[in-house]
């Protein structure tokens, strides 16, 4: 009989027909019996109370057993009532049943089985213990037959109300569900880490202790890519991802806790969600929400594959292969913000006299150059070093952690290092450890001008 969330009006409303059929039984008695006053009222009283305490008592915060405090009173209610109407022949013992359709509809089964003891004791204590004309001994085939078939009916409508409730809540949980694995996918979609974020979903859908997502590498083995949670073990391709990624059937492995869930797209497996459970293994219904979950992985994960690749197209010269402007300023902006007290150097390179190169062999001609250049240029820097094309003939080269003796050899080993017997201008600035990075660049072009007007083919440093 819990009432969370019930207020006194809505309780009201639900006890309506209960408190009609005991209003017209308190009626009838007091229209057509010769009423005993002192029962009569006393059952009034009973009933006033056992009504105000069921709509205004918090029943969500005291002890079960005290719940069964106003069905039973409601029966000593009735009693009195019946006895007031001259007892078994007043009529209206059948509203003792009403806290037992109560319990049925709104009660534990264990309550509704005290209540309807209470019931058998309303309508065999009297012939027991009071008898006579009020009572007569041929009251016991009635009242047995009337709580045999209230104890069906009752039981039967607690079982029907029960598995009916527990369907609703589980459309109501699957509905949830459904509405939060629509949200994630939402998220997925516009995460900047999409595989870390289907790991944290995973969690949160199988309320499990850790996700890790394993995706095939270069040499076919499974490899983790993302992980998620607390205690995350040490990640293996063993036998059970490796089933559940080659048959594209879910694995479950039970000590420990593992749900080995492949994630497929377009009918072929792209990886295994391992998730893991620190004490219990995950009901049905989560697995099914995992499985959904699974599909939008698969998607999400395209989908951030694809956008990573856009992005690598969108920071690409089309024509030389070597970064453009666009990533010429990201990772600029990451070599300056990891610097720490490490030496730069800029560099800009510009093909003399390109544009009469162009004018006398042809546009072919020059794209051949700038193409056979970048890639001379690109196998000669070190590993970390970051070449660009700055604009038309233009170059910029970024050197983290090189000094200026060593940024000029390199420069000068570029500049030798160019196709067709061409030469190149260089501006090569080194950073003060203070200054803004577009600063170092302006200070770099400044030296290639200057190395221009000094009549081209040699590199200057800038001051």
């Amino acid at each position: 009989m819990s009432r969370a969330a019930l207020t006194p009006s809505v309780l009201l409303r639900m006890m309506a027909p209960f408190v009609l059929a005991t209003a017209l039984a308190y009626v009838l008695i007091a229209t057509t019996a010769d009423v005993k006053a002192s029962e009569y009222w006393v059952a009034v009283a009973l009933t006033v109370g056992v009504i105000a305490a069921i709509a205004w008592l918090p029943w969500d915060h005291l002890p079960k057993v005290l719940q069964l405090g106003p069905p039973l009173l409601f029966l000593l209610a009735a009693g009195f009532l019946r006895q007031s109407g001259g007892g078994a022949q007043s009529g209206v013992s059948a509203i003792a049943l009403l806290p037992a359709f109560w319990l049925a509809l709104h009660g534990k089964r264990w309550q509704l089985s005290v209540v309807l003891v209470g019931i058998a004791v309303f309508f065999l204590g009297p012939l027991v213990f009071i008898g006579g004309p009020d009572y007569p001994a041929n009251g016991y085939r009635s009242a047995v037959v009337f709580l045999f078939v209230s104890s069906i009916v009752c039981f039967t409508t607690h079982g029907l109300v029960h598995k009916v409730r527990a369907q609703a809540d589980e459309v109501a949980r699957h509905t949830r569900d459904l509405q939060r694995v629509a949200a994630i996918s939402r998220e997925l979609a516009t995460s900047s880490d999409a595989r870390l974020r289907v790991c944290e979903a995973a969690i949160e859908l199988a309320a499990a202790s850790f996700a890790v997502l394993m995706e095939p590498g270069r040499d076919g083995t499974l490899a983790s890519t993302a992980a998620a949670g607390r205690e995350t073990p040490a990640i293996s391709s063993g036998p059970p991802a490796l089933t559940a990624f080659e048959s594209g059937e879910p694995v479950f492995v039970t000590d420990p806790s593992l749900l080995y869930q492949p994630v497929v797209r377009g009918g072929a497996p792209v990886g295994v969600l391992m998730i893991g459970w620190a004490e219990r293994a995950p009901a049905g219904r989560r697995a099914a929400i995992i499985s959904l979950l699974s599909a939008e992985a698969a998607f999400a994960i395209d989908t951030a594959d694809l956008v990573e690749r856009l992005t690598d197209l969108a920071s690409v010269d089309s024509l030389t292969g070597v970064l453009n402007r666009r990533g010429w300023d990201v990772q600029v902006d990451r070599v300056f913000a990891d610097r720490g007290n490490e030496p730069v150097c800029v560099a800009l390179l510009d093909l003399d006299h390109f544009k009469a190169f162009n004018d006398s062999r042809g546009h072919q001609s020059g794209d051949r150059l700038l193409k056979e250049a970048a890639a001379e240029w690109r196998d000669s820097l070190r590993a970390g070093d970051v070449l660009a094309r700055y604009g038309g003939e233009e170059f910029a080269v970024l050197l983290p952690a090189c000094e200026l003796t060593q940024a000029q050899l390199i420069v000068d080993r570029l500049r030798g290092s160019i196709p067709s017997d061409q030469t190149c201008s260089a501006g090569l600035a080194q950073w003060d450890g203070r200054e803004h990075p577009d600063a170092v660049i302006r200070r770099a072009d400044e030296a290639l001008y200057a190395a221009k007007a000094s009549g081209r083919d040699r590199t200057t440093i800038a001051a």
